[in-house]
């Protein structure tokens, strides 16, 4: 049993303990976002995340081998996906770029989040880019700050001692 729980144990502080993968940008194509290259950045070391004051305004952009279709920007918000940007192109042009507004996720709340861009080429090939954005800020300026902090107030009063 001790064998199993140290090998279990090894196993663990390896996983913990490995790089942080390069940010994933897939298919023929280069992404950036803010300007940084995002094959350049980690899409797991929060330490590599692009920060982000949050009413910002953030572009980001794909040069591809072929014509470009469409484009979105989505962020991982717990379990859920948000739809940050979606546009769909015409002509030959081999660059595309969107922007999104930083407060549809800073609303919810402050704090890191994996971002997503993916764009349709003419051809039927896609290119997807991947990184880490750090929304700065107070997390009581959020809704689930400000929902957190009531909670925290009623469950004090509710075990406070009556007289």
């Amino acid at each position: 049993m001790r064998g199993i729980l140290a090998a279990a144990g090894l196993g663990l502080l390896a996983v913990c303990l490995a790089p942080g993968s390069t940010a994933t940008v897939d298919g023929p194509c280069s992404a950036s976002v803010d300007g940084k290259d995002i094959a350049a950045l980690s899409a797991s070391d929060p330490a590599d995340a692009i920060a982000v004051a949050p009413d910002d305004v953030l572009s980001y952009s794909f040069e591809a081998s072929a014509p470009v279709r469409s484009h979105d920007a989505s962020a991982l918000i717990g379990p859920y996906l948000l739809q940050l940007d979606q546009s769909t192109e015409t002509g030959d042009a081999l660059e595309t770029s969107g922007t999104f507004d930083v407060a549809q996720v800073s609303g919810l709340a402050v704090g890191l989040y994996a971002v997503s861009a993916h764009a349709e080429l003419a051809d039927g090939r896609t290119c997807t880019g991947e990184f880490l954005l750090r929304i700065e800020g107070s997390p009581l300026s959020t809704t689930a700050g400000v929902a957190s902090a009531a909670a925290v107030v009623l469950a004090g009063a509710a075990s406070w001692p009556s007289a």
